[in-house]
């Protein structure tokens, strides 16, 4: 039924013994609070009440402390495929890189056919130089136009001549004096200044000032050949030496206050010859180097000072000395 009205509280009376539980009264307003009265028995449970209306949600309580990772689970299956993106923009360029070694070259291919042949030009004009009049003309400038019927050059492709009455029979063939500040003359394939065999070399100027140098032999026409106006070689020693072949021809003067010798060794041309000449006091005495020395009188030295011997080369590394000795 509907709650009763409270009634006032009474003085508390003496704890009575417990009554049978009576029905519920109805709930009446609530009285002032008495004072605490001597704790009842405990009555029995009632009934347990229809639940009320959930009250509202209380303020969030702080949050606990994180508990340990559980363990992964399983793997679950994959999904589809996703739907393809539309391309992005177009990255910058890249720098370039290193250039690769260079191929091997190919095989050249077939030649193609022959073109046609074009069509011949125009004649062209008429060159500044006319023909000669004969074979051999060689041209001149005289100074006022072209002289194209000389022959006093001749050159026919062969032999030149210069101011010859006919055809050259020589390489060059000149009719007249030649001067000349340097001339080499090779009948060998030597090219340089410097005398080869079969060639005669002119290094000196023109008149009679020329140097001749020549590796091979010279030869006279016949009995008025002649040669003249030639110095001998000169060379000038102080101490015992030995000869050489440069000293073909030479006049040898040896001035010493000692005896000294002069060897005539082996290999020297033959047909080699020199004069001695003993200027100082010191004699100059004729030894062997595996080669023999034959004396008319048995003499091995130069006499004294200012004597002349000469020495002559046989051949086969055999000598003849003559001249002032003893």
């Amino acid at each position: 039924g509907a709650q009763g009205s409270i009634g006032l509280t009474g003085s508390t009376g003496a704890a009575g013994s417990a009554g049978a539980q009576g029905p519920i009264g109805l709930t009446g307003s609530t009285g002032a609070t008495g004072s605490a009265g001597a704790q009842g028995a405990i009555g029995l449970t009632g009934a347990t009440g229809a639940d009320g209306s959930a009250g509202s949600t209380g303020a969030l309580g702080p949050i606990g402390l994180t508990g340990s990772t559980g363990a992964v689970g399983s793997a679950g299956t994959t999904g589809p495929i996703g739907l393809t993106g539309s391309p992005g923009a177009t990255g910058a360029q890249g720098s370039i890189g290193l250039t690769g070694a260079t191929g091997t070259v190919g095989s050249t291919g077939a030649t193609g056919a022959q073109g046609p042949i074009g069509l011949t030009g125009a004649t062209g004009a008429t060159g500044l130089i006319s023909s000669g009049s004969a074979a051999g003309n060689t041209p001149y400038w005289n100074g006022t136009s072209w002289v194209v019927g000389s022959s006093n050059i001749y050159n026919n492709g062969g032999n030149v001549g210069i101011g010859t009455a006919g055809i050259p029979t020589t390489t060059l063939e000149v009719n007249g004096t030649v001067k000349a500040t340097g001339i080499s003359i090779f009948t060998s394939t030597a090219s340089s200044t410097t005398a080869a065999t079969g060639a005669v070399v002119i290094s000196g100027g023109a008149g009679i000032a020329e140097n001749v140098n020549v590796g091979g032999s010279i030869a006279g026409t016949g009995s008025t050949s002649s040669i003249s106006g030639f110095n001998a070689a000169y060379s000038a020693k102080t101490a015992s030496y030995s000869l050489v072949a440069a000293d073909n021809g030479k006049v040898i003067t040896f001035n010493s206050g000692s005896a000294i010798t002069v060897t005539l060794p082996s290999g020297l041309p033959t047909g080699f010859n020199c004069m001695i000449v003993q200027t100082g006091s010191g004699q100059v005495t004729f030894a062997t180097s595996g080669t023999t020395i034959n004396n008319r009188s048995g003499f091995t030295k130069t006499a004294g000072q200012f004597a002349i011997s000469t020495v002559l080369h046989l051949g086969s590394n055999a000598y003849i000395t003559s001249g002032d000795m003893q």
